[in-house]
């Protein structure tokens, strides 16, 4: 089976980066540079897992995961952020992982395969 992945990110860099190492890894990857984007994606492609940068220009990572999780119930939802000790509040129910900022590469696909052996 192959894991399918929605990356959400402003930044294009972190987006094409980010793409291409999981893809590599041997995911099938759709990328988003806004929450609005994130949620079309969402409509038109079934995804096992969503990594969501925390700031975003439209939203926050914890607003969308909230969003993401209408949509699709059973997403594993991971949020990147480079805020030490952020209090997510209730968002926290809907996060499956935190991940701080810079993340290295192979640590966010360890951090796919962890979720999707769970």
């Amino acid at each position: 089976m192959v894991i399918s992945v929605l990356l959400v990110d402003d930044d294009l860099n972190i987006l094409d980066t980010a793409s291409d190492v999981l893809d590599a890894e041997g995911f099938q990857v759709f990328t988003a540079s806004s929450g609005a984007e994130a949620k079309q994606r969402l409509q038109k492609h079934a995804v096992h897992i969503a990594i969501l940068d925390f700031n975003m220009r439209d939203t926050t990572g914890a607003v969308l995961a909230r969003e993401l999780r209408q949509l699709l119930p059973t997403i594993k939802i991971i949020l990147m952020t480079g805020e030490q000790g952020l209090d997510l509040g209730t968002a926290r129910n809907e996060i499956n992982m935190v991940l701080t900022k810079p993340v290295d590469p192979p640590a966010l696909a360890a951090a796919i395969h962890q979720l999707v052996e769970n």
